[in-house]
């Protein structure tokens, strides 16, 4: 993602000389959960850092339900928040006399059981008041805060903004920063353009067929129109560093989704607004301009369904056409069962089919790198190889030596 340099400090620039693509993120903090060392993320605000820390959660539940997930937006707490309010109960001293004591009163919100095993997700770290990082330096240094004592299945993961980005960050002592592994997080539009079709963390369910339909047409716009316009409208960092109350960012668009989804019968005048809100009135027009010129696209059923080929010769159109294709094809495999193992040869003829037609309608592009990103594109998902044919496998492979002896 790229930053004006002299706008940044040389503390970020160090972070990001050594960052790491957000989609990698979650395969990281199982490393780091694995040897239990505390892991401080950085990187800017709504690309994402939240949602993959709760991915790797989820991954990590599929192998243990019970395993769990705490967080605290530290910006928004007080020292009370964590360390409790002070008590006081009888207790009998070694006399027998019962004597008046203070305690703190724990959390409810704080893991208590022993055999506790989860993650505890500190979000906005360096935005909190010094008081809250005085409390939380205990937590992080001896893992207890007063007569709490963290279980030792507490993973503990914080994170927070650059100061470049954030007016308003506390600076972290030396012996907090020395307790934390850092790692500077970034997304690019691939990895961006994955999460939003639902390659990476899958799409969300949408409710009735009405609002299905149009998150679907959504996401599909959105991430053509990021493909048109690239970090330039995914990311505005010069008008968040400017202290704008509207700025571009994933989850901007993300939340544009959503809010769009939920609105079926939206005019345009309305997602101009909707639009300004988040990302400003300059990228709402350009957007507007963009989505009533979108009909210059091929419908991607033309391909998928009908066996068509590609009716535009440009990689533009090309590659305006296929993000509507692997939104369909990835709409179709959120309809089947997560275990394809079990699935029937007719169960899984229509998909199977659907690619067929894809990879038959490549073939007869002249672009060969089009023809392989769009075939490497179908490799990174997993869940597609089942229902690769043989012929779709040859032509994979084709591709990728056709690749290779460019």
């Amino acid at each position: 993602m790229a930053k004006k340099e002299s706008n940044i400090s040389k503390e970020v620039r160090d972070l990001m000389n050594d960052g790491m693509d957000l989609s990698l993120l979650p395969a990281h903090i199982e490393m780091m959960y694995n040897a239990r060392q505390n892991l401080m993320l950085w990187g800017d605000p709504g690309i994402g850092k939240t949602a993959m820390v709760e991915q790797f959660v989820r991954n990590m539940q599929k192998k243990n339900p019970n395993f769990g997930y705490h967080y605290y937006p530290l910006a928004s707490k007080e020292p009370a928040d964590l360390i409790g309010v002070p008590a006081t109960r009888l207790v009998r001293d070694k006399s027998g006399q019962e004597i008046l004591r203070t305690y703190w009163a724990i959390p409810n919100d704080l893991p208590t059981e022993e055999d506790w095993e989860g993650v505890m997700f500190f979000d906005e770290f360096n935005n909190a008041a010094p008081a809250m990082q005085n409390a939380m330096q205990q937590l992080i240094q001896e893992r207890r805060l007063g007569d709490y004592k963290l279980p030792k299945g507490a993973f503990i993961i914080a994170a927070g903004n650059p100061s470049n980005v954030n007016a308003y960050t506390t600076e972290m002592q030396a012996p907090v920063k020395d307790r934390f592994a850092h790692k500077y997080v970034y997304t690019t539009i691939e990895t961006w353009k994955n999460y939003m079709l639902g390659l990476v963390s899958g799409l969300l369910d949408k409710g009735d067929k009405a609002r299905s339909e149009v998150y679907e047409q959504a996401t599909r716009l959105i991430v053509q129109f990021v493909h048109q316009y690239q970090m330039e409208v995914l990311f505005d960092s010069d008008a968040m560093e400017s202290g704008s109350y509207t700025f571009a960012t994933p989850r901007s668009w993300d939340r544009i989704r959503d809010a769009w989804a939920a609105n079926p019968g939206i005019n345009d005048s309305q997602l101009t607004h909707l639009l300004s809100q988040y990302v400003g009135g300059a990228k709402a027009l350009l957007f507007m301009e963009f989505k009533n010129d979108v009909n210059k696209y091929q419908n991607p059923n033309e391909i998928l369904i009908e066996g068509k080929p590609f009716r535009d010769s440009d990689f533009n159109g090309m590659y305006g056409t296929f993000i509507g294709i692997l939104s369909i094809l990835t709409a179709e495999l959120r309809k089947l069962p997560e275990d394809t193992s079990k699935l029937s040869p007719e169960q899984k003829k229509p998909l199977t089919k659907m690619i067929d037609n894809l990879i038959s309608a490549t073939e007869k592009v002249k672009v060969t790198g089009f023809k392989v990103a769009e075939m490497k594109t179908l490799l990174r998902e997993p869940r597609f190889m089942p229902f690769l044919s043989v012929q779709a496998i040859a032509a994979v492979g084709k591709e990728a030596k056709m690749k290779t002896n460019d």
